[in-house]
């Protein structure tokens, strides 16, 4: 037997730890018995050492990547094995990854954190700040296609935190995805082999749940045999020291797709680069970029002296009307929002806009210039300190898109975003309209059809702003009327009015992003007059239908599908249609208080269907009669627009019924609230 004081311990690596390359393996002895350690990682033999201190080289690059249990086995002078405790270690080599350099990560939940999980460091991380849910999803997008077969993610710093449930999927535009793997998580590597893939965009959606976050320390993706990409280098041999001025002409060494996008195949200006593609102009020291289209980008290698808070100056021309051409810039993985470009009076008449908010870390890293549209030159950036002589204001105002100011109390319809493009009227993340409808030519994403539309694919960061007159300075609440197909609470919503922002509220699942719900944002203390309000997205995931400013004191609304007792309608699920003469609803147990002086409802009717009636009536469908509207065409049936009638007589507690009065087709009823 062994001598009781024979023992044999690992010392190296720490248990848990990730390790790459040729790593170090060693153990601690005790006894004065022992001949030699061997060294094993998951029963495989790594090497044995005959002498104090005990230690052999493991070449991990020779396993796959993955999890190993590694061990130590000791050998005394009299033949008897003693055996170590084991550790856990995962290794985690690069090799033939992709470069990562240049990537925009966003995610569903917590997306500012998103590019920690390409940033090289293991020491960072991206989660999901909340439990695991089905639906949660991280993005990378890699700029231009890229061929890859394996995808690695790293959540080993956070052991805990792999996906339970998984979906992977990869898409040409971000808009349109095809699946094309899913799975269980079991451990701090997720390993997946793929088929050979040419994609811009990959897309891994969380599909199970638990009361762990989900966490990303990395994330890689593999092209098995592929020669290892181009890498950017800097154009004049040394990253550009910031603060200080980046040229447009000069953008990194690496050709297209690297160090640039650019949709031409040849220098259009031909001047200062001429074998790149990158369209340049100009004469020896006063150089810029130009015939600049949507989607193209440059990237500079720079170096950041102090972590702190920055803005961009960037010198820009263009010919065109005001904000048809916009610019962002991305550093280390984060986009800023987005800058109009002024008209300037001509190609060749430089004006400086601004993008501030910059926050950069110190050290080495790359800036990306993102074409969000076309229609712009660009002779110079610079980046300087966020103090000092404020920024010039914004290149245009914000002006109501329909012509005049919202009336308030009254309803927003959130299509109806003001005019002024982004950064002056909005901020929007994508730079298209994803949903197409409506005003196609904004950044603003609007699904729906006439007279029904909403805003959607709402990330975190995002607002729209709307000028409104309120009539009385007085104490106001919000109805915002939401869907959302997510978790309760991860949507949420706050408003600014007259530069006071309000609390954050959560958006409830509705269950579908096409079925809507009332939310309210009380206490908005507004003053008499014209100003703007503020919709800010605080965390995506959630549509927005439209606003209802409303006094504080006004009585609840009541959603039309929402009675008890009903006779020839059809409950649509958000509205009652297919009303008809003789019909009528009944709605329990309405407290009218000490009165109500008119009501409002919100409708829809075609134009040959208008001028029936609606009859508000208490306790029977041949009750007394409290009220009569006489309904107004609103252009559609599908065009909501809300109307009011005079209310007398009504006080304390009754069953109201809604009874209609005419030949088919009523109009569809949305809602109606009565008016103290």
């Amino acid at each position: 037997l062994p001598n009781a004081a024979d023992t044999v311990t690992l010392t190296a690596p720490a248990d848990g730890a990730t390790v790459s390359g040729t790593t170090a393996v060693s153990a601690a002895t005790t006894g004065g018995t022992i001949s030699s350690v061997t060294f094993y990682a998951s029963g495989a033999a790594i090497g044995t050492d005959a002498s104090a201190p005990y230690s052999v080289n493991w070449n991990t690059t020779a396993a796959a990547n993955g999890t190993y249990t590694v061990t130590a086995q000791a050998t005394t002078a009299g033949g008897q094995v003693l055996t170590s405790a084991p550790r856990t270690v995962t290794v985690l080599n690069n090799g033939n990854a992709l470069s990562r350099s240049g990537w925009v990560a966003t995610a569903s939940n917590n997306s500012a954190a998103a590019r920690n999980a390409i940033d090289g460091s293991a020491g960072t991380r991206w989660d999901t700040a909340a439990a695991q849910a089905n639906g949660q999803w991280f993005q990378v997008d890699m700029l231009t296609p890229r061929t890859f077969d394996r995808i690695v993610l790293d959540s080993s710093g956070s052991p805990g935190d792999y996906p339970r449930g998984y979906r992977i999927s990869v898409s040409d535009t971000g808009t349109s995805w095809v699946d094309i793997a899913s799975g269980n998580g079991s451990s701090a590597i997720l390993n997946v082999a793929l088929a050979s893939q040419t994609r811009r965009y990959v897309r891994i959606t969380q599909t199970g749940s638990s009361g762990a976050w989900w966490s990303i320390h990395e994330l890689l993706l593999y092209s098995a045999g592929a020669v290892p990409p181009a890498l950017p280098t800097p154009y004049l041999g040394t990253p550009v020291s910031l603060p200080g001025t980046v040229e447009a002409e000069n953008f990194d060494n690496g050709g297209n797709g690297v160090a640039y996008s650019d949709s031409t195949a040849a220098n259009q200006g031909g001047a200062y680069r001429p074998t790149e593609a990158v369209d340049i102009e100009g004469s020896a020291g006063n150089y810029n970029v130009g015939w600049i289209e949507t989607g193209e980008w440059l990237l500079y290698s720079v170096n950041v002296a102090t972590t702190g808070t920055y803005r961009a100056r960037l010198r820009v021309a263009s010919a065109l009307a005001a904000g048809t051409g916009q610019v962002s810039l991305t550093f280390g993985g984060l986009t800023s929002a987005v800058a109009v470009v002024p008209n300037t009076g001509s190609w060749s008449t430089f004006r400086e806009i601004t993008i501030s908010g910059l926050s950069l870390t110190a050290g080495t890293q790359s800036m990306r210039v993102n074409a969000v549209r076309s229609g712009w030159n660009l002779n110079s950036i610079v980046i300087e300190p966020e103090t000092g002589t404020p920024p010039p204001p914004p290149p245009s105002t914000p002006t109501p898109y329909l012509g005049t100011a919202v009336s308030l109390p009254g309803t927003i319809e959130a299509e109806n975003f003001d005019n002024g493009g982004s950064g002056v009227a909005y901020s929007d993340t994508s730079p298209a309209n994803l949903g197409g409808a409506y005003r196609p030519t904004e950044a603003v994403d609007l699904e729906g059809s006439a007279g029904r539309y909403n805003v959607g694919w709402i990330d975190t960061g995002e607002w729209l702003l709307y000028s409104v007159n309120v009539g009385t300075a007085g104490s106001y609440r919000a109805r915002l009327r939401v869907a959302s197909a997510l978790a309760a609470g991860t949507g949420q919503v706050s408003l600014t009015i007259g530069g006071v922002t309000s609390a954050a509220v959560g958006v409830p699942s509705t269950g579908s992003w096409s079925t809507y719900r009332d939310i309210t944002i009380s206490g908005l203390s507004l003053t008499a007059g014209s100003q703007f309000l503020r919709v800010n997205s605080v965390h995506s995931g959630w549509n927005l239908d439209l606003i209802v400013i409303e006094p504080e004191t006004a009585l609840p609304v009541i959603e039309a599908e929402s009675y008890q007792s009903a006779s020839g309608i059809v409950n649509s699920g958000t509205y009652i249609g297919y009303v008809d003469g003789g019909d009528w609803a009944r709605y329990a147990g309405v407290n009218f208080g000490s009165g109500v002086r008119s009501v409002e409802i919100r409708l829809a009717v075609a134009a040959t269907y208008a001028g029936k009636q609606i009859q508000f009536r208490l306790d029977s469908s041949t009750g007394p009669i409290i009220g009569t509207h006489t309904v107004l065409s609103t252009g559609g049936w599908s065009t909501y627009q809300t109307q009011t009638a005079v209310i007398t007589g009504a006080s304390g507690i009754h069953d109201l019924y809604l009874v209609f009065v005419g030949a088919d087709g009523v109009g569809n009823i949305d809602w109606f609230r009565f008016v103290p």
